[in-house]
């Protein structure tokens, strides 16, 4: 053989080496057992994972700091983790037995920060739509009741604060503002297109549905920590419910499907305001206290006189309320009615006073009406009974004093003409005063 053919047939030196990654082995390459991570490993972005088996240690030559610095990475079979970053990398096949260690990785990875700092678990992550509806509701001066003042102002710092912590108040943030842009879209032409409502209206539909299952959810482990967030979510619950606008078949008292009324989340609100009222926080209370005050003398100031037109018929009105009261045969809810007239009459000589009371002022009043009705009157409302029925569409007056918001806007013409539609022919006849007073003239709605 000659010299030529023998130095084509001889092979180029190496030395022999089992001390490379279990990466490279698996893959059958050649590792340069750079510590703490290979060539290889560091061009595929995986992690590096060194199986150095203690008796080739001591058959080797390798210096002692190579198996300290193995030390800090302990061994694992089969663990190899694949990074996010490098889209076009293909993972190497593995055989079916390494599942149960590939999951032991990722429990071990969970808790080393190899690439990138491990994300904090979210309920939600912001879409581009909820951070247009964040952005309105910081920037829009409308939202909320005119009238708060410096309370707005207050609550667009606060409530914020307070749905990063309890995510049900921020969706419900997010709801009032998806549905605010959507009262409002009829105000600014051209601005939203039908795909956009839609969006909007998915969008807040979805975080009204979630924040009342999440605060379902929370409401068992009411404590002092959560009990503002608690009464904060359970309060704007109701107000988004005003807020969605008016619903076919929802007619704040009683649903034509025979299911409980809208009116039954502000009796779940009254239970909740109840048992928070003694947990609140001193912080949360004086805040609040400190913006009722201001938002007060505030509206007192640009609201000195309301303008408001004064009803003087009102009183032969609930003096006939109180007599078809009394014709009931039930000797249960005769007392129970004239409870709850005597207090809408009282409501009326508050309002239509000499000295009637500014919009901030009539929030409160009305609304504690409300907060006062006995469960029998609830449930008559809930069956339709026709007297209950009266009752509560001479309450639509009050709530109609309220249609400077845009929250009560349309809801007390859809009250009534879903009470005259469940009336019969009988007690027609009694609501056809507060439906002059609402539309401004005697007029029939159509059954």
């Amino acid at each position: 053989m000659s010299a030529h053919e023998a130095g084509k047939l001889s092979r180029r030196p190496h030395r022999k080496s089992r001390l490379g990654c279990g990466n490279c082995k698996r893959r059958r390459v050649k590792c340069d057992e750079i510590q703490p991570a290979c060539g290889n490993c560091k061009r595929h972005s995986i992690e590096c994972d060194y199986q150095i088996d203690p008796n080739a240690n001591k058959a080797s030559n390798t210096p002692p700091e190579r198996s300290a610095s193995a030390g800090e990475c302990p061994p694992k079979r089969g663990c190899t983790f694949f990074s996010s970053y490098q889209t076009n990398f293909k993972p190497p096949k593995r055989p079916h037995r390494r599942r149960k260690s590939m999951l032991k990785a990722i429990q071990h990875m969970s808790t080393k920060s190899v690439i990138s700092p491990p994300l904090p678990t979210r309920p939600f992550d912001f879409t581009i739509i909820d951070m247009e509806l964040f952005h309105y509701f910081l920037t829009t001066e409308d939202l909320g009741n005119p009238d708060r003042g410096s309370g707005q102002a207050l609550d667009r710092v606060q409530l914020p604060r307070l749905g990063f912590s309890f995510p049900y108040v921020l969706r419900l943030l997010l709801t009032l503002s998806g549905f605010h842009r959507l009262r409002h879209r009829m105000d600014t032409p051209g601005q939203l297109c039908l795909l956009q409502q839609k969006d909007y209206q998915v969008t807040a539909e979805r975080h009204y549905s979630l924040a009342v299952r999440e605060l379902s959810a929370a409401l068992p482990r009411l404590e002092k920590d959560n009990s503002y967030a608690i009464f904060t979510a359970a309060a704007n619950i109701f107000i988004c419910g005003f807020a969605r606008g008016p619903q076919e078949g929802e007619y704040l008292a009683f649903r034509e499907d025979n299911e409980k009324g809208f009116l039954n989340l502000f009796m779940g609100a009254r239970m909740v305001a109840t048992t928070c009222a003694m947990m609140f926080p001193s912080s949360a209370a004086g805040g609040q206290t400190e913006s009722s005050q201001s938002s007060s003398e505030q509206s007192k100031t640009k609201d000195p006189t309301t303008t408001r037109r004064v009803i003087s018929d009102y009183e032969a009105q609930l003096n006939q309320l109180q007599d078809l009261a009394f014709e009931m045969d039930d000797g249960l809810r005769p007392p129970v009615y004239s409870v709850i007239i005597s207090r809408l009459h009282q409501l009326y000589d508050t309002i239509y006073s000499t000295h009637p009371p500014t919009h901030a002022e009539l929030w409160p009043l009305v609304f504690a009406w409300l907060y006062q009705l006995p469960d029998p009157f609830l449930m008559g409302l809930q069956h339709r009974d026709p007297v209950s029925l009266v009752i509560f569409a001479h309450f639509a007056v009050l709530l109609n004093e309220l249609s400077f918001s845009w929250l009560i806007r349309g809801w007390p013409e859809h009250i009534l003409a879903g009470i005259h539609r469940h009336l019969d022919d009988y007690h027609r006849p009694f609501i056809q005063w507060p439906i002059a007073h609402i539309l401004r003239e005697s007029v029939n709605i159509d059954p």
